[in-house]
């Protein structure tokens, strides 16, 4: 949004933001775009199989309780 706005530099601000510009390093985009995908699929895959073992594990606990002897 500041961006957007037009803001009347001196001549050493405008400089300094070229100077700034020039010195800054790339951010790496791709790097971070990758790396944020994987750590996201991580943690979803992590929640679906804690969700898989609870369904699994309940299905057992009910046919567990279908045969026990005193039902």
């Amino acid at each position: 949004m500041a961006n957007n706005i037009k803001k009347n530099l001196t001549r050493v601000q405008q400089e300094y933001k070229e100077l700034a510009q020039s010195v800054e390093p790339p951010r790496p985009i791709l790097k971070n775009f990758l790396r944020a995908f994987i750590a996201g699929g991580t943690i979803c895959l992590v929640g679906q199989a804690i969700q898989e073992m609870f369904g699994i594990g309940a299905a057992l606990m009910r046919k567990k309780l279908e045969i026990l002897p005193w039902r």
